[in-house]
């Protein structure tokens, strides 16, 4: 669940949609054992194979995301066309990130 602080800036980026609290199924219940019957490539490896030197960029822009808060935002229209529920990542106070 987001703070007080991070709804509120999604909501004041994001004009008409309103920050609520979702509850979240307990993800326990949602996995099954599942049998690994090989293992993957290191991804470090597949890191440098692709990114080369931009590697360590991607990692740092991961790390600012990770400080980010997830909030769940729903529409306050009442149209029938579009998305109802939206989230955002808010990062530093900004929303950095649209999902939805």
């Amino acid at each position: 669940m987001a703070t007080k602080v991070a709804s509120k800036a999604a909501e004041l980026a994001m004009p008409g949609w309103k920050a609520v609290t979702t509850q979240r199924a307990d993800t326990a219940k949602a996995f099954v054992a599942v049998r690994v019957d090989s293992h993957g490539v290191d991804v470090a490896k597949l890191r440098a194979k692709y990114f080369g030197s931009k590697a360590s960029a991607i990692d740092s822009a991961r790390r600012v995301a990770a400080d980010g808060e997830i909030v769940t935002l729903e529409s306050s229209s009442t149209s029938k066309s579009g998305p109802k529920k939206l989230r955002v990542l808010v990062s530093g106070g900004k929303v950095t990130g649209v999902q939805g």
